[in-house]
């Protein structure tokens, strides 16, 4: 059974990214080349976020002790992935690290971080990045693994700034006693913006700088899956977290829904008005009435899944009320929803 809720949303984009988190265990891949110390450094005062006004927070990026980045020169055999460099000082302000690990350091380096988010197709010309599907939430912080950031140089040195390749959008979510509400779905307007996938990062050693990022994905790339540590509560307190997306993200506009299992959605109470009424008229002591009702109930089912389709929309979502029609609806994959 579906329930259904309306959410007020209250966003605030910025081009940078919140503080750093604990990454998860890296593999230890064997490389060729000596063991190396690199100073990092990350969220450098230009790029702290500053949320103002009533709904704002102020936060800084920071290195943490389980942090590792992925290191690789060109001067390595192109089989060998790059080494994971783990930290072994952090500053007293926690935007500088030193990372040691095995490397050459001549020729084009490349510094990725987190490291369990390089694909293993990822050279020193093309770095390429995982994203996932899913991104756990963490209320006013950036979930861990999520904060990409990239390094490119070739003078030799053996210190380093890294950009990011993401921004941060803060959502702030109220609601009118929605409760247990166990993840939310994200979708760009835009059904060609991909917000997972492949990323691809080309660099510009001579400027020290990211050239380019490409997102590709695939159908339904265009959704995020949003996961609270728990079943949240949404009120009159504003529920904030923040998402990390490529650049141009919701540009043209999005939705986000809520869900309280995994097949129960929250959406707009018109919704939930429109299938009280047919569920009121087909319920009727008139058979005629009944069955016309019934009928026009499954014409305008049909013709939303068909619409939904075509532009790449959740079908289970503008389906409304019971029945065989509506049930063969939200759970068919084939061509006729047969």
């Amino acid at each position: 059974m579906k329930t259904r809720y309306y959410l007020p949303i209250l966003i605030s984009v910025v081009a940078a990214l919140s503080a750093c988190n604990k990454e998860l265990p890296a593999p230890s891949d064997e490389v060729s080349g000596e063991l190396i110390t690199l100073e990092a450094t990350i969220g450098e005062p230009g790029t702290r976020i500053h949320f103002t006004g009533d709904n704002g927070t102020y936060t800084e990026t920071r290195w943490e002790k389980d942090d590792c980045i992925w290191v690789r020169s060109d001067t390595q055999p192109l089989w060998e992935r790059g080494d994971c460099f783990k930290i072994s000082s952090i500053s007293s302000d926690g935007h500088t690290a030193s990372f040691t690990g095995r490397s050459r350091k001549d020729g084009k380096m490349c510094a990725v971080y987190p490291y369990g988010m390089v694909d293993g197709m990822s050279t020193n010309d093309e770095v390429h990045l995982e994203v996932a599907d899913t991104q756990a939430i963490v209320p006013g912080d950036c979930p861990k693994g999520s904060v990409a950031a990239v390094a490119f140089w070739a003078d030799g040195s053996t210190a380093f700034a890294m950009k990011y390749v993401f921004g941060a959008v803060k959502f702030s979510l109220k609601g009118e006693g929605i409760a247990a509400v166990k993840y939310f779905e994200l979708s760009d307007a835009n059904t060609s913006n991909a917000l997972h996938g492949t990323c691809i990062v080309t660099p510009d050693y001579n400027a020290k700088d990211i050239k380019g990022v490409q997102m590709k994905g695939a159908a339904y790339s265009n959704k995020l899956r949003l996961e609270p540590e728990s079943p949240v509560n949404l009120g009159s307190t504003p529920y904030e977290f923040y998402v990390m997306l490529p650049e141009g993200s919701l540009a043209e506009g999005f939705t986000i829904k809520a869900y309280d299992d995994e097949t129960a959605e929250s959406i707009l109470p018109v919704d939930l008005l429109s299938s009280y009424y047919y569920k009121y008229c087909t319920e009727a002591d008139n058979a005629f009435v009944s069955r016309w009702f019934s009928f026009n109930l499954d014409m305008n089912n049909i013709l939303s899944a068909l619409t939904a389709r075509k532009h790449r929309l959740a079908v289970a979502s503008v389906v409304i009320g019971e029945g065989e029609v509506a049930e063969a609806l939200r759970t068919s994959g084939s061509r006729d929803f047969g």
